[in-house]
């Protein structure tokens, strides 16, 4: 009788410290949580709060994030790099800038003599599946083989590879 009186009260402690813990645990993740998801004043509006009078802070962040990018080992290699200055095209050399018709790319071929079936992009759009005879923004599958795939367009014929 008495052990099961003691057991009960080793459960009810047991429960009670694990919702404690729990209570706890679940304070922390909302203060991380809040701390995650609060605005973040910038280097410059930091900045600004710290500056004496007179002194221009936005050219003084962007100089130094201009640093900050020019330091190697410190750039992000997941964004492209560009280059300083602007893009000169044709036109800026004293030619015309003639548009360039895009060309399909090969993704994916699937061939055997009873129903090849292949995939092409075109301006980083992919066809779906396509055979002899199908058309994709204008370009027509004329041919499909082991190793190419042709297209054509306004008497334009090209082998994809």
């Amino acid at each position: 009788m008495q052990s099961d009186l003691q057991d009960k009260r080793f459960t009810q402690i047991g429960i009670a410290v694990m919702l404690a813990l729990l209570a706890i645990l679940g304070l922390r993740s909302a203060g991380t949580v809040r701390a995650v998801l609060a605005p973040i004043a910038g280097p410059a509006a930091a900045a600004e709060a710290a500056a004496p009078a007179g002194v221009n802070i936005a050219a003084l962040c962007r100089r130094d994030s201009l640093i900050d990018e020019a330091v190697p080992g410190r750039r992000d290699p997941f964004r492209t790099a560009y280059a300083a200055g602007p893009r000169l095209g044709p036109a800026a050399y004293g030619g015309e800038a003639a548009p360039l018709a895009a060309k399909p790319g090969l993704c994916a071929l699937l061939y055997d003599n009873i129903n090849p079936t292949a995939q092409v992009s075109l301006d980083g759009v992919r066809s779906g599946w396509l055979r002899p005879g199908d058309e994709f923004q204008g370009w027509k599958v004329t041919a499909i083989t082991k190793e190419t795939v042709t297209m054509t367009k306004g008497g334009e014929s090209i082998a994809l590879p």
